[in-house]
């Protein structure tokens, strides 16, 4: 899986952190991803915010998030919450676009969203080519991601009201990426950073793959990495007019190296 780069901030901040953020190397964490073994159409799913982090990053990276990546790992294509750049307790939500090999790398929205624990976080990526998933122009080699926030106690609390947006990602200017087959749930920890906010919670995780093949859809036959599955909830499975589509209810991820708490 390849690693994150962490960008919580404005487009005009992304560059001018960008020399010390190269420097960043990756500590620890732990994910799960759904090989598919075939080209994906659509990725979505919906994770509660975690008690509030630890540290800011000037200390370590605390983050998680959800991902396309193809077979290769080579690129990542992500919708992720960190902990702040500078306050510290405050989770931040941004989308993002890693692409190593050719030094591509882009904050899909230009700005950073405040989450706070509690907070229900939906989010989905959309290939805008022919399926049912998507009734707009059709554009082969770009991706529809969007988000949806629905603040919990927390966050309406201080004020806070739903959210949600969109953003595309055009991938015609980077020929070198694949197509996406892997989808993927994870925490990940940079420099002196544990994970100290708990399990993850993640329900309505929906994927469909342009292919019939069917030996991915349970939660046994997920690639895991340093963390446990618990609280499985049950597996759908039906036919889209461009493959199969499987819908995974729920469960929670605990980062094996870091218990919950």
């Amino acid at each position: 899986m390849i690693d994150l780069k962490m960008y919580p901030f404005s487009l005009e901040a992304f560059k001018s952190l960008l020399g010390l953020l190269n420097m960043i190397t990756f500590a620890s964490g732990g994910y799960i991803a759904i090989e598919l073994y075939a080209k994906i159409m659509q990725f979505r799913a919906t994770v509660v915010v975690p008690n509030a982090p630890t540290v800011i990053q000037a200390t370590g990276v605390q983050a998680f998030f959800t991902a396309l990546e193809p077979a290769n790992s080579t690129a990542v294509l992500q919708n992720v919450i960190a902990n702040m750049g500078s306050v510290l307790g405050q989770w931040s939500f941004f989308e993002y676009f890693y692409d190593p090999p050719v030094g591509a790398e882009r904050a899909l929205h230009g700005e950073h969203h405040t989450v706070y624990p509690g907070d229900i976080v939906a989010s989905g990526f959309i290939l805008m080519g022919n399926s049912e998933q998507w009734t707009g122009l059709t554009k082969p080699y770009q991706w529809f991601v969007e988000w949806r926030v629905k603040r919990g106690e927390e966050g309406l609390a201080k004020g806070k009201a739903d959210f949600s947006g969109n953003t595309t990602m055009d991938l015609s200017a980077y020929p070198d990426v694949e197509d996406f087959t892997q989808a993927i749930l994870t925490f990940e920890l940079y420099r002196s950073a544990e994970w100290e906010m708990g399990p993850l919670v993640w329900s309505n995780i929906d994927v469909q793959i342009n292919g019939t093949n069917t030996g991915w859809y349970s939660v046994d036959k997920f690639l895991v990495e340093d963390v446990t599955i618990t609280d499985t909830g049950p597996v759908n499975v039906s036919p889209a007019i461009t493959g199969i589509t499987c819908f995974f209810t729920g469960f929670t991820l605990n980062l094996a190296e870091f218990p919950a708490i």
